[in-house]
């Protein structure tokens, strides 16, 4: 019976060992941002996520994933140059999945979200437009990304994607900005109709297209920039000067900003 022991030991010793040559060999292939990305998704189970990342042959598959998540962050990245959103409080934007999530975009602080509840109406309205916008354009990218199969609005492709009804996505916190600024006249739904369009319409804005493209990019590269050393900083400074906001923009001004003749009033309001 001992004997027996050993020859199993043995036999399920050069198994283990096979199995990790094996996974070694899957993982030749890979990038150093591919290796962190696989790394960090394993615990998300394959049925879950459609694929195997540690097999060779989905290699085609776990790119698109990553370009997807990509593009996604780099969206709300270029949304935030367009809105000047809470652009200072930047800390990092990663790819890498963490906690739970494929990527995230992290803030110190998020000063316009509580603000939207205690301001004035006239001024929630305009902060209520802009969060919405920076909220859908994570999947706004997407929707633009992948074009060529007939996407026609965000909220469509979110049904699509099981991402409609998560409490965590973004399209639930847009519900739920919507419910915050929602008026007799313009339902919740109504609200995010436009703000689906709108937020297309802001990412089609060529200059705007070249940040989310340059952005997902180096984010396929490197995984994850951080504020550490200033670089998001450096990098905001460096798409200044041709990536426009919203308020320098005719079509715009209508969309999101208060009426000259009404700023003094909330102004007053928020005294």
């Amino acid at each position: 019976m001992a004997g027996g022991n050993c020859r199993f030991l043995k036999k399920r010793q050069r198994s283990v060992k096979a199995d990790n040559k094996k996974k070694e060999n899957a993982t030749n292939d890979l990038t150093d941002v591919e290796k962190q990305f696989v790394s960090a998704i394993h615990e998300v189970p394959e049925d879950i996520l459609g694929f195997d990342p540690n097999n060779s042959q989905d290699r085609p598959l776990l790119r698109q994933l990553m370009q997807r998540v990509a593009f996604h962050e780099a969206g709300h990245f270029a949304a935030r140059l367009f809105t000047d959103i809470d652009l200072s409080q930047l800390v990092d934007i990663s790819i890498i999945p963490e906690n739970g999530t494929l990527g995230r975009l992290n803030s110190v602080k998020l000063y316009h979200e509580p603000l939207l509840q205690i301001s004035p109406l006239k001024l929630k309205r305009m902060l209520g437009r802009i969060l919405l916008l920076e909220e859908l354009s994570g999947y706004g990218a997407e929707v633009i990304l992948y074009q060529s199969e007939g996407w026609e609005t965000i909220a469509d492709y979110c049904t699509f994607n099981d991402d409609y009804d998560d409490e965590r996505s973004d399209f639930s916190k847009a519900f739920r900005i919507a419910l915050l600024i929602e008026e007799r006249y313009m339902p919740v739904r109504r609200i995010l109709i436009l703000a689906d369009r709108w937020t297309l319409d802001m990412l089609r804005i060529p200059a705007l297209w070249s940040a989310v493209e340059t952005m997902a990019s180096t984010l396929i590269k490197r995984g994850k920039i951080t504020n550490v050393d200033g670089e998001l900083a450096d990098l905001v400074e460096q798409y200044h000067p041709y990536v426009p906001k919203f308020y320098q923009l005719k079509k715009w001004n209508p969309r999101l900003c208060i009426r000259p003749a009404e700023e003094d009033k909330c102004v007053s309001q928020c005294a």
